[in-house]
Formats: C-alpha cells, structure tokens, sequence
C-alpha cells in the first residue's frame, strides 16, 4: 500500500514544471514541458478579455480569446474578425473570415504566421466580430517585455522538419 504513494510523488518529482518566461499585470508568458517538447505560451489580459496565442513545433500558431459574456454553442464552428494594432488577420478588412471553433464563451482559431510579429508593433488586439466588439490594449513597454520573453522561450522549441 505504501508502494503507490511513493510512486505517484516520484512521478510528480520527475515531471518537469512548466517555465515562466514572463508575468505581468498585462499579461504571461509560458513554457510548458511535456513529452511532445516545448509548446509556448503569450497570455495577454484585458480584463474580462484573455488572448491566449501558443507555440510549439511542427504546428501553426494556435488562438484562444475568451470573455466571460460569451454565449456560444461549445463545438460550433463561426467565422470571426481579428484585428492586431491596424492589420485585420487573414487579409481580412472587418468583416468575419477566419474559422473559428467555439466554447461556451471562448473561439478558438489558427492564427496568421508572423502574428508576433504583428504584436511586437500593436498596442491594440480586437475582436470585431461576430461578437460585439473586445478589446486587449497593452502599453508599448509592457508589449516589449512580453514579446522579449516570448522570443526567449521560442528559442528553446525545436525546429520541425
């Protein structure tokens, strides 16, 4: 009986913990170890707005923003519209068109490829439909510090290929 115990806490000792990059009242940057490698992890924080983008190798850049006054049908699919300082995602001009797949008060999306790089100049992340307006604004210096601890955890993801 005392074997399981003991099994479980050696366990929990040797799995790795997950490394925080960067934590501030705008938001989190986030590396979690798992047997699949390193996958990173941008949390910006609005408010009742989170923007949650994730990194890991040999797959695009993953979307999540969630606010509480959200209604969807979890597992629906819905078109959305995402702007990033000026630039809307996908070429977009406003109207909704990217995929997204919802939670009950959350759409989940692939970001565009170089969206940091998009980040590292906006100070403004909006989501203009098809929900009514949200919005995530982080000043230029806390951004800098964001994105800085981002590229640090990025260097430790292996390149796919």
């Amino acid at each position: 009986m005392l074997t399981l115990p003991l099994l479980a806490a050696a366990i929990l000792a040797a799995a790795p913990a997950d490394t925080v990059w960067w934590r501030s009242d705008a938001g989190t940057v986030i590396g979690h170890h798992s047997s699949g490698g390193l996958t990173c992890t941008l949390t910006l924080d609005g408010g009742s707005t989170e923007a949650r983008f994730v990194w890991s190798s040999g797959l695009p850049t993953r979307a999540v923003i969630q606010n509480p006054s959200w209604r969807f049908q979890p597992g629906s699919f819905l078109n959305l519209a995402v702007q990033i300082g000026p630039a809307w995602l996908g070429g977009g001009n406003g109207a909704p068109n990217i995929p997204a797949l919802t939670g009950p008060s959350s759409l989940m999306f692939v970001a565009a490829d170089g969206v940091d790089d998009l980040l590292r100049q906006a100070r403004r992340l909006r989501v203009a439909a098809p929900v009514p307006d949200a919005e995530i604004v982080v000043s230029a210096g806390k951004m800098e510090a964001l994105i800085a601890g981002l590229e640090r955890c990025r260097r430790h993801i292996p390149s796919a290929g």
